[in-house]
């Protein structure tokens, strides 16, 4: 402060114990965040704007009769609103406060880095411009022979015996080795861990088992590691057009159609059926752990899963702060943090004027842990617990949660706490990411109704008289006519292995199934 004082601004020294009165904030002035925030908060608040308890920078307000919703990053707004007219409204009040005027760049398509895709039935976020910018560099070494795979790809590699030689494997903390090591693999991996990091935060909950799971070893990495880093850059890289969607109750006619979201699971794989639907304003979550995962200190990992309009708006991968003596002590623990999440997003809900009147549905796929939960009783193997973890018992019975049990297969909490096989991986991530819409979305029907699979192919060659029951018509008890099996593939499959020389098939007998065997 001396240096700026006498040399750039050519004062003379300041006195031992004097101080020089700043009246107003200056570039590069310790004091101009602060000066600036108080300037800016007092503005919006004058204007009618309040901010939220845990984020100030996101306010809320009624302009024009219209509620919208304003986030503030350092002097860069954004702002949603009903329509272009509410928006400029707030704009020409904040003109009026400032001195100089606001620079308007019209509807939003990237804020703070992340990119923001507005169409007439979805808002998608991602950060496919930052993934092209930091994947130039890789694409000139190690990266340039990169081809798009076959198969969609995972973070990490799904190989048992890789997983198991990854687990195991430990850097040398020589510093000399590191270099030559990291020389070798053309990588620094603190640097590609940390904008695996920067991607998951924002816009990529489908990284956040492989992040955290690469950053364990940030400090002594293995050559195994390099590896394991490479080929969750590779899918990052390869994903940079996935994003999170939040889907529309109604279509905003003066929108543009975007592009639908690739789904990358089979029909068959996504287990549409028993799904939990909420409306578009409704908070659901979900909590998962995985036992003892860490080979090395025997601790779990716990996920976490927050959704509101069909899309992700919270999600965590924990690696749990002490070891737990049983799965039920295990799955209790991250049931907690994600309790904590959820009291977390309700308040801000609730400041931006949409509270959740109802309990919060929490889904965990542990009965012990649901049922403790909900009966604000612990039992004689769980008294050693931390006391802090009770606490999700008060809320509870506070109501503002409820644990509810849920099916393994369709916990999307699964996601974040081990690396999964590809299909189970992509089935949950299209849900994570909201490629799958929500049954409240004008376009629902036309999405799944027009995804067709292995099973569509297959039934459309089953009469409309095999409807009931589906084991019935899966048998062809019911006797079809002719046209019904034209050209039908399963007439292969049943008559496989039943036709010799002493055996006759015939296929328009009106007998059982239209099949008869005369030997």
């Amino acid at each position: 402060f001396h240096e700026w004082w006498t040399i750039h601004k050519k004062r003379p020294p300041i006195p031992h114990g004097h101080m020089i009165p700043i009246l107003s904030a200056m570039q590069g002035h310790p004091e101009s965040p602060r000066l600036w925030e108080k300037h800016a908060d007092a503005i919006l608040r004058e204007l009618g704007l309040t901010p939220t308890i845990h984020e100030p920078c996101l306010y809320s307000g009624i302009i024009n009769g219209k509620r919208l919703i304003l986030m503030r990053q350092v002097d860069d707004f954004a702002i949603a609103a009903p329509d272009s007219h509410t928006a400029d409204l707030l704009l020409d009040m904040l003109d009026d406060k400032l001195s100089i005027p606001i620079k308007r760049q019209g509807l939003l398509d990237m804020y703070n880095g992340i990119d923001v895709l507005q169409s007439r039935h979805y808002v998608k976020i991602s950060c496919t411009s930052f993934i092209d910018k930091i994947s130039e560099k890789y694409q000139a070494t190690w990266m340039k022979h990169l081809y798009a795979p076959s198969a969609r790809p995972t973070p990490l590699p799904t190989d048992a015996t890789w997983l198991k030689e990854y687990n195991k494997a430990t850097g040398d903390p020589d510093k000399a080795s590191q270099a030559l090591l990291e020389k070798e693999m053309q990588l620094s991996y603190r640097a590609g861990v940390g904008e695996l990091i920067w991607a998951m935060t924002t816009c990529c909950p489908d990284l956040a088992f492989a992040s955290v799971k690469l950053s364990q070893s940030n400090s002594c990495p293995h050559k195994i590691h390099y590896h394991g880093l490479k080929q969750a850059l590779k899918y990052l890289f390869t994903s940079k057009e996935d994003g999170i969607y939040f889907w529309r109750t109604s279509p905003r006619m003066d929108l543009p159609e975007g592009p639908l979201p690739p789904i990358h699971s089979n029909k068959q794989d996504l287990l549409l059926d028993n799904r939990p639907e909420h409306d578009a304003s409704v908070l659901l979550a979900y909590a998962d752990s995985d036992w003892a995962t860490c080979i090395k200190t025997r601790r779990s990992f716990g996920g976490s899963c927050l959704r509101i309009a069909g899309g992700t708006v919270a999600y965590k991968t924990q690696f749990q702060p002490t070891i737990a003596g049983s799965s039920t002590e295990a799955e209790y623990m991250s049931a907690y943090f994600t309790g904590k999440m959820i009291l977390f997003v309700r308040s801000v809900l609730w400041d931006l004027g949409v509270p959740q009147e109802a309990a919060t549905i929490l889904y965990e796929d542990n009965d012990a842990c649901t049922a403790m939960a909900n009966a604000q009783k612990p039992t004689p193997r769980t008294r050693h617990m931390d006391i802090k973890y009770f606490s999700l018992s008060e809320w509870v019975e506070r109501d503002l949660m409820l644990l509810e049990r849920i099916d393994t297969s369709i916990n999307l909490a699964d996601h974040f706490t081990k690396s999964l096989l590809p299909a189970l991986f992509h089935r949950h991530a299209d849900f994570i990411l909201g490629h799958i819409p929500p049954a409240y979305s004008p376009i629902y029907r036309s999405i799944i109704g027009s995804y067709v699979g292995v099973d569509d192919y297959m039934e459309k060659f089953v009469p409309s008289s095999f409807t009931t029951p589906l084991t019935a018509a899966a048998a062809r008890v019911h006797a079809p006519i002719r046209s019904d099996y034209a050209d039908n593939p399963w007439i292969q499959i049943l008559g496989h292995g039943l036709y010799n020389s002493h055996v006759s098939l015939s296929l328009h007998s009106e007998l059982w199934g239209g099949v008869t065997v005369d030997t």
